[in-house]
């Protein structure tokens, strides 16, 4: 196969990486950022669950939020000292939904998954499955963006739906230094902000869902500029990790930073397709939107409504929003594609706690 076309490096990224780096690890240093009105610090759209107490006094009826979650799993879920993309409610309700879905399951297929009424526990009969998934950030024709890929319809889980790469950690091919030293070519971390097997596990699903060849990536490597050829600059960089999120299945997905240090041409081009021609069986369409974009045209929808659902004590329905990002158009934009779920709960924290204070024009990023 002929190669494409090698892109040049990306200035402005080469320039924002220490800012970015210098953001995700300040929460080690720090701690997380204080709670603000329960769920105002990161996304406005989770409502929470209220229960009604009578105030004697007034004879009025007032609302206040009712734990429905132990604090000993919710602890569970913050272990480690990085950047939090989910409140305590957030993460409550979410747990929650989790914990009425199991319950589901456990009076379809006993055999499958339990709950520890005891403690509000989420438990498995399985053994619980790590996850890491890989936030891209790259430039296209110099424009900050963010890369995505739409599931493969043919997938038995999450089909067609806009994801970030990603997939469960494997301790065969993400613990042993054999079987990563050739990735460890196309890729580098800087600092110490991320945890080497979840960094692996991501970068490795990265490359199998893209399908870039890393021959290819090698030579464009050595095909930098003279004044990289010390360097020769890596096609990716790993900037740090988030704290991770539970998947409805109950298992800990973590959101691995990095950015592509090569300016990308624009992902309807042939050059872009070339680079990443894309796994079938596993994505079939793989896209850029630009930061500003994501920022401009952010919406929220109800994911679902919450009742009397069994022991879940919830009294009344309200809705459960979640915050929603566009797609652009394109030959392969099918009605009702939008970035939503999962992956929307962990790109809107990195938006506005990290991205637009890098790149917006507000802060000068046009000048890079």
């Amino acid at each position: 196969m002929k190669l494409p076309s090698l892109p040049n490096p990306s200035p402005i990224l080469q320039k924002t990486a220490p800012k970015i780096l210098s953001i995700l690890s300040s929460y080690s240093h720090h701690g997380p950022p204080p709670q603000q009105g329960d769920d105002d610090a990161f996304s406005p759209y989770f409502r929470g669950i209220p229960s009604k107490e009578s105030d004697s006094t007034t004879n009025a009826t007032k609302t206040t939020a009712r734990p429905l979650i132990s604090a000993q799993e919710l602890q569970r879920w913050k272990p480690t000292p990085y950047m939090p993309l989910l409140t305590s409610r957030q993460l409550e309700l979410t747990l929650l939904e989790i914990q009425r879905r199991q319950r589901h399951y456990r009076r379809k297929q006993s055999e499958t998954e339990t709950v520890d009424t005891n403690t509000n526990a989420i438990s498995s009969n399985k053994a619980e499955r790590e996850a890491a998934i890989f936030v891209p950030i790259c430039t296209v024709k110099d424009i900050p963006s963010v890369l995505f890929t739409r599931r493969s319809g043919s997938l038995s889980t999450h089909a067609s739906q806009i994801s970030f790469p990603g997939g469960y950690f494997d301790p065969s091919l993400d613990c042993s230094t054999s079987t990563t030293s050739s990735a460890r070519e196309y890729f580098n971390t800087l600092g110490n902000n991320a945890e080497d097997r979840l960094v692996n596990a991501a970068v490795r699903e990265m490359q199998e869902e893209l399908c870039f060849d890393t021959a290819q990536v090698r030579q464009l490597q050595s095909c930098s500029p003279e004044d990289n050829q010390e360097q020769q600059l890596p096609f990716l960089t790993v900037l740090g990790q988030t704290q991770p999120v539970p998947s409805m299945t109950g298992n800990p997905v973590t959101p691995i930073i990095g950015q592509i240090n090569y300016d990308l041409p624009h992902f309807s081009s042939i050059e872009f397709k070339q680079l990443f021609p894309g796994n079938s069986e596993e994505v079939d369409w793989i896209f850029t939107v630009p930061i500003q974009q994501l920022l401009d045209e952010e919406t929220s929808e109800p994911l679902r409504k919450w009742g009397d659902h069994d022991m879940a004590k919830v009294k009344g329905k309200y809705e459960y929003w979640g915050p929603v990002f566009p797609v652009p158009d394109a030959i392969e934009k099918r009605d009702g594609d939008r970035i939503w779920g999962l992956t929307a709960s962990v790109l809107r924290p990195l938006l506005h706690g990290v991205f637009k204070k890098v790149f917006t024009a507000d802060n000068n990023a046009s000048k890079l």
